[in-house]
């Protein structure tokens, strides 16, 4: 005969095991993850061997293979009516997609952030280009330029490219000269031009972490901030275009010859917290804000222009070796341009 006296216990340790079992099954099928060609090498800076060919003048044909991102079920929209952010921390890495865009395809940069795509490029471009981040798996580094932003204060690590080159995953332009009286600059704890409310401000914490923000609202003090730097009113605020009919040949920026089209780069926040650059080869500031407003960004800053300066490039670690390309074929960045400190600033993107 079965002593009932045991019975509660080997039914206990019988639904124990079952719990266990259902626990590893969910963590196990709940762990995918995202991969893409390429990986990070502990490369230094005095190893660098860039190819500095000339861009070409047409856009450049490339195939989508089977780890780019489309315009299907795997990559979420992101809707182009404001919303407000989210906090990114809270989000887990994985679960952050570029938008998902008629016509356009994602292709992953190549070089990969603890296992999983921390970026991508936008697949084709005619007159703007898009490189989308993942602020979760990647560090944002401000590097001042040796002339400008102007006056500015120099940390010694901004002299050190080992200190930021052996972990770029890609690299893109600042914003206009203080002379241009685009704004505020604060930077190492110093002032250099004092912050006004209103205007569109890129900011970056003491831990890399990057934000695109209006001045005054969005944020009023610069405690705990290692850069802020203001440029123009926001392009795109609460999700809407803040370009008008009415704008004159300079409300956006002074392009070369007075002419109203010209090279432009924007930087923009998406609602998930994500972060879109991009860049127009030859376009109105309105139909650089519409793309921006296209992607689902809900508010945008104004970035440099016109031919020489705007430059988003994108990096492969190949051991000691570190390949560049450019976003659009229509840069004209030297491919090793942001290996060290060059005339102006710029913001090299880092694996965390």
């Amino acid at each position: 005969m079965t002593d009932s006296s045991c019975e509660p216990q080997r039914w206990l340790q019988r639904s124990t095991v079952l719990a266990i079992s259902f626990a590893l099954l969910t963590t196990a099928c709940g762990s995918g993850s995202v991969s893409s060609p390429g990986s990070v090498s502990s490369s230094s800076a005095s190893a660098l061997s860039p190819s500095q060919s000339p861009p070409s003048q047409s856009p450049p044909s490339q195939s989508a293979s089977a780890q780019t991102v489309s315009n299907d079920s795997r990559s979420p929209a992101v809707s182009s009516s404001p919303a407000a952010s989210v906090d990114v921390a809270s989000t887990k890495p994985a679960a952050l997609r570029p938008p998902a865009l008629k016509g356009v395809t994602w292709l992953p940069l190549p070089t990969l952030t603890r296992g999983l795509t921390a970026g991508y490029t936008s697949h084709p471009g005619s007159s703007t280009w898009m490189l989308w981040m993942n602020p979760q798996l990647l560090s944002f580094r401000f590097i001042p330029g040796t002339k400008y932003p102007e006056h500015s204060p120099v940390r010694a690590v901004d002299n050190q490219p080992a200190t930021w080159v052996p972990t770029m995953v890609t690299a893109f332009n600042g914003a206009f000269k203080l002379s241009d009286h685009v704004g505020g600059y604060e930077y190492a704890g110093h002032v250099v031009v004092p912050l006004k409310d209103g205007l569109a401000s890129l900011v970056i914490d003491h831990h890399g972490a990057l934000r695109v923000l209006v001045w005054g609202r969005d944020s009023k003090s610069a405690t705990g901030l290692l850069l802020v730097r203001q440029n123009l009113p926001p392009l795109v605020d609460h999700g809407v275009s803040m370009t008008r009919s009415t704008d004159g040949l300079r409300t956006w920026g002074r392009t070369i010859h007075n002419t109203r089209r010209a090279n432009r780069s924007a930087l923009g926040a998406l609602p998930d917290g994500s972060l879109l650059y991009v860049y127009g080869h030859n376009v109105l500031p309105s139909e650089l804000a519409a793309a921006l407003v296209h992607a689902g960004v809900v508010t945008a800053i104004d970035l440099d222009m016109n031919s020489g300066w705007p430059a988003a490039l994108t990096y492969r670690h190949s051991g000691a070796h570190l390949k560049a390309a450019r976003l659009s074929p229509y840069m004209h960045q030297l491919l090793n341009a942001y290996y060290k400190r060059i005339p102006k600033e710029f913001i090299a993107v880092l694996t965390r």
